[in-house]
């Protein structure tokens, strides 16, 4: 008999120890990050800025990172304080 692996919490949780970190002072309100994420885990909110609305359908698949113009959305781990900006020191 093949046994099935059981889902266990570090399989479904494998995905909630990152997240999708998004600048409103950078965000060009272009939508192109709602519309490349094939999970639908953004959406636009009243003022035309993208925001997580579904952060467990998440697979850090990197798109939105991508197709960003403004370079406003970023993937960083929670508990981690530093974002890839914050690192290089606030310089591109």
């Amino acid at each position: 008999m093949i046994s099935k692996k059981k889902k266990t919490k570090e399989t479904e949780s494998k995905y909630h120890k990152q997240c999708v970190n998004i600048s409103p002072k950078w965000c060009v309100k272009c939508k192109v990050c709602v519309d490349v994420c094939p999970n639908k885990v953004l959406a636009l909110n009243d003022y035309n800025i993208p925001e997580v609305i579904k952060p467990v359908d998440c697979t850090m698949c990197n798109d939105c990172v991508v197709a960003c113009p403004g370079f406003a959305i970023t993937l960083i781990e929670k508990g981690n304080t530093k974002t890839f900006f914050q690192i290089l020191g606030g310089k591109l």
